[in-house]
């Protein structure tokens, strides 16, 4: 297999024409016709990562995140993304990124999350672009009624990791939406579609806002809420291509 193959399945499974327009999937480092070896999946492309990788002798590295993001004109050695790309293409390891490509496949990331807390989508959230594109996100109609504080435990014991809540406890809530990862931008849709949203990177201001329009809100943060979903691309690359392993470092920077 070659690394123009590996892009094929991975795109078979989780197209990159539906990811976000603003966003970086596909290959960031490599060549197509590279011969893959041992294939490392990791969360996000950090020192560590790298680190294992090359000791490991990784050939291709397949991350959730993006490496490179934003546009930069120059690739300096350092501690930084530039300086990560600037190692890895010089130790000949491919980098592959997913991101908003699996988080709008079916299934995709927050599937993931809901299955580990038992549930199952009715229905998805909205588009991924402002103008439209594939929908991210999902709504789960729940059996039985619930509240906020119940909810936001079990999402803390799936996810590893504290959350905070915003909205009435005591409120019943029968409705949830769920995007994992960053999801401030989507408070505002979420009013009066559901009881509660459950998301990452949720502001002062967009919580406030939610609150006093009735809605619930759970942070439970970043890479928290996306975990799961590394987990089902971690067996997903597994399934095409035996020879992977997890690159294990996780991006999560707050503690407690």
């Amino acid at each position: 297999m070659n690394t123009a193959s590996l892009l094929r399945e991975l795109d078979d499974m989780f197209p990159f024409a539906s990811a976000g327009k603003w966003d970086r999937v596909g290959l960031q480092i490599g060549g197509f016709d590279r011969e893959v070896g041992l294939v490392g999946v990791c969360h996000e492309v950090t020192e560590n990562v790298v680190a294992e990788a090359m000791s490991l002798g990784a050939t291709a590295i397949v991350t959730y995140h993006p490496l490179l993001f934003a546009s930069t004109s120059s690739l300096i050695a350092g501690p930084t993304p530039e300086g990560r790309a600037l190692r890895l293409a010089a130790a000949d390891i491919d980098v592959i990124s997913i991101h908003t490509a699996l988080d709008v496949a079916t299934p995709g990331t927050a599937d993931a999350l809901l299955d580990r807390l038992g549930l199952r989508a009715s229905t998805t959230f909205g588009p991924v672009d402002d103008d439209g594109g594939a929908d991210i996100g999902r709504i789960v109609h729940l059996d039985n009624t619930t509240n906020l504080r119940v909810f936001a435990a079990a999402i803390a014991e799936v996810t590893g990791s504290p959350t905070r809540f915003a909205g009435d406890e005591d409120a019943d809530i029968s409705v949830v939406g769920v995007i994992p990862g960053s999801g401030g931008s989507f408070v505002a849709g979420a009013v009066g579609m559901m009881d509660l949203f459950v998301s990452g990177d949720i502001g002062h201001h967009d919580a406030a806002m939610a609150s006093a329009s009735g809605l619930c809100i759970i942070d439970a943060g970043h890479a928290p809420t996306e975990r799961p979903g590394v987990e089902a691309l971690y067996d997903a690359v597994c399934s095409v291509r035996p020879n992977t392993i997890r690159l294990t470092d996780d991006p999560h920077p707050w503690e407690g």
